[in-house]
């Protein structure tokens, strides 16, 4: 990697002000008289800070991998350095041309068909219609929306409409690559096409910035990482580096995570209202002997517009941001589920199955091809092995390798015996 400089951050601070606390009106009568009888009131002002004097370099070649919490100013810091938005204090320096796969389709008109959407974002996002012409084909068959080509991109499915315009975002010929959470778009197998251009792009030796709450894309695909928090540099080192320091932070996960009715997330048919780590017996608790079951339950609400049982599924990462595996609840629902009111849902992961270290569970509700939920990373938990002799380990002390560490049933036999079953001791 070169050491010459393609971004030179230096004491960036971006500042917002937010009006809190007058009474809001529902008719234009009612604004009109609170005016007359309070000529003066004014909302007062709070001074939120979503940048606080950020100071760093990345160099040409590199990429860069942003993460953070909600809120820590990851995308307000890629607006600033696409020009978007203007900083409050502070400068940037930006060394070549640069590429910005932010809020993918601004600048798409509905009445016009993908062809002439394709022209049209191209020329917003900084392309000549040469370019555009030597990248045709390679766009339209990136987006997988060939057929529909001549169609006005109003009639165009959600999918249809994201995948062509991150086709026309991700050909451009840049030496500088800002991407904000745009490889969540489309299916997998799209999501999968996203991550090689990608890594393309970074093989090239094109400088990328990439902002994502996906862990596991940001170990695979950047070279250096940065952790944002509360709007300040927490940390700056390799992937692991970082992705360690964010996941181990108590204040990012706990065992249990609760929301009152008006901010529970969700929409109009399903809202979550708790996500829990217990044992079985259903005592919270974040710390777990490897041999101990582990249950996770999950509280939402229906409402009686819910069109179809929702499904409910988990994601379980380890420290490393890395998907161990999924479950979902396709055979509660098929033996019978609620349809209307309050529902607990409980996944059990039996003992010996976990392998040592901090995991992360997110959870997904959809019903009916309609996502009401996706929550990244609510709850975590620890998994530890006690060494406490040959019921857990036998007479093996090393390191345990593996993501997970399932105790399997195993048999031992020689020619002239039967063949006996190997029970594990379970205290």
């Amino acid at each position: 990697m070169s050491s010459e400089v393609a971004l030179r951050v230096r004491h960036l601070s971006k500042a917002y002000k937010i009006r809190q606390g007058l009474e809001r009106h529902n008719t234009l009568g009612e604004a009109a008289l609170a005016r007359i009888r309070h000529p003066l009131a004014r909302a007062p002002r709070e001074r939120f800070l979503a940048l606080d004097d950020i100071s760093f370099d990345v160099s040409h070649g590199d990429v860069l991998g942003i993460i953070g919490h909600n809120g820590a100013g990851k995308s307000t810091l890629l607006k600033i350095l696409s020009r978007i938005t203007s900083p409050t204090a502070g400068e940037v320096h930006v060394y070549g041309r640069v590429g910005s796969l932010l809020e993918v389709g601004t600048g798409f008109h509905p009445e016009l068909t993908g062809r002439e959407n394709i022209y049209l974002n191209g020329n917003i996002l900084g392309m000549r219609r040469r370019e555009i012409d030597n990248r045709f084909d390679e766009i339209v068959d990136f987006s997988g929306v060939e057929r529909f080509l001549d169609t006005p991109v109003k009639r165009y499915s959600s999918g249809m409409y994201v995948r062509l315009a991150f086709a026309v975002a991700a050909h451009l010929d840049t030496e500088i690559l800002l991407i904000d959470e745009v490889l969540a778009v489309g299916d997998l197998a799209f999501q999968r096409r996203c991550l090689s251009k990608m890594e393309a792009a970074a093989d090239e030796g094109r400088t990328v910035v990439f902002v994502s709450h996906s862990m596991e894309t940001v170990s695979r695909l950047c070279r250096s990482g940065l952790l944002l928090s509360h709007g300040s540099v927490e940390a700056r080192g390799s992937p692991r580096t970082i992705i360690e320091r964010y996941v181990n932070d108590p204040s990012i996960a706990g065992g249990a995570r609760t929301w009152p009715a008006l901010l529970a997330p969700g929409d109009e048919e399903v809202r979550l209202r708790g996500v829990h780590v217990t044992d079985v017996e259903g005592r919270t608790q974040t710390q777990f002997d490897v041999r101990q079951p582990i249950r996770i339950t999950v509280d939402y609400e229906l409402t009686g517009d819910c069109s179809a049982t929702p499904l409910v599924s988990l994601f379980f990462k380890n420290a490393e941001g890395v998907v161990l595996f999924a479950s979902n609840s396709h055979h509660a629902i098929k033996r019978g589920a609620p349809t209307s009111g309050p529902v607990s849902a409980h996944c059990d992961i039996p003992g010996n199955f976990f392998a040592e270290g901090r995991h992360l569970v997110t959870v997904m509700l959809n019903s009916a091809g309609t996502a009401h939920i996706h929550e990244e990373d609510l709850v975590s938990f620890d998994v530890f092995d006690p060494c406490l002799g040959d019921s857990v380990r036998g007479d093996y002390t090393g390191d345990w390798s593996g993501y997970v560490r399932p105790m399997l049933d195993w048999t031992l036999s020689t020619p002239n015996s039967a063949s006996a079953p190997c029970v594990p001791d379970v205290e």
